[in-house]
C-alpha cells in the first residue's frame, strides 16, 4: 500500500498501464524495505526481482488481455541461481523434449543428453562451491525415478531399469 500511496511510484505504474509503448516495468525493494516500480532493471539487485514485459510493442492492456499480453517473471539476485533455473527449465527440457529431436539420430539425442545433464552436474557444483555444500543435481530421468519409488520403497526394485540406474550412479558419482 506504500507503494501505490506514493505519487511517483504510482505514476510510474499508471504510465505503464495506460502508454501501450512502455516495453517493461520492473519491481524490486529498495534499501528501505519498500517494493517500488521502475523501468529498469536494476544493475546490482539484493533482492527478487518481478518484471512484467509487453510481448508486443504497441498493446493496449486490458484485463482480458493482460496474461496473454504480458511476459511475467521474476529474477533472483543470485546470477549462479538464475544459469541453474534457465539450464533447468529451458536448456534440459529443451534439448531431451522428443518432439524436438525429430531427424537426430540416437547418437546425437544422446550426445545431447549426457551434456545438457553434465551442464547441469557443472553448475550444481558451481553453486556448492559458491555456498561451500555438496549440491546433487536431479537425474536425467528424473520422472522415471517419481514413478518408480513407490515399488522401489516396498522392496521391489525390478521397476529399475538400467538407464536409470546408470543415472543415478553417475550423479552421484561425478
Amino acid at each position: 500500500t506504500k507503494m501505490i500511496t506514493t505519487n511517483e511510484y504510482k505514476d510510474v505504474i499508471i504510465e505503464f498501464l495506460n502508454n501501450s509503448n512502455k516495453k517493461r516495468i520492473i519491481f524490486t525493494i529498495n534499501s528501505g524495505g519498500q517494493l517500488y516500480p521502475s523501468f529498469n532493471f536494476p544493475v546490482k539487485p539484493r533482492t527478487k526481482v518481478a518484471y512484467f514485459i509487453r510481448n508486443t510493442i504497441p498493446i493496449n492492456l486490458t484485463d482480458d488481455n493482460m496474461l496473454d499480453s504480458l511476459m511475467i517473471g521474476d529474477l533472483l539476485p543470485n546470477p549462479l541461481a538464475n544459469l541453474s533455473v534457465l539450464c533447468d527449465e529451458v536448456f534440459f527440457p529443451l534439448l531431451n523434449n522428443t518432439v524436438n529431436q525429430v531427424g537426430w539420430t540416437s547418437v546425437i539425442a544422446n550426445d545431447m543428453k549426457t551434456e545438457s545433464q553434465e551442464m547441469r552436474n557443472g553448475i550444481a557444483q558451481m553453486k556448492g562451491l559458491v555456498i561451500n555444500r555438496t549440491i546433487f543435481p536431479l537425474p536425467i530421468c528424473m520422472d522415471e525415478v517419481m514413478q518408480a519409488a513407490p515399488a522401489i520403497a516396498t522392496g521391489d526394485i525390478s521397476v529399475v531399469n538400467p538407464l536409470m540406474k546408470h543415472s543415478l550412479e553417475f550423479m552421484v558419482v561425478k
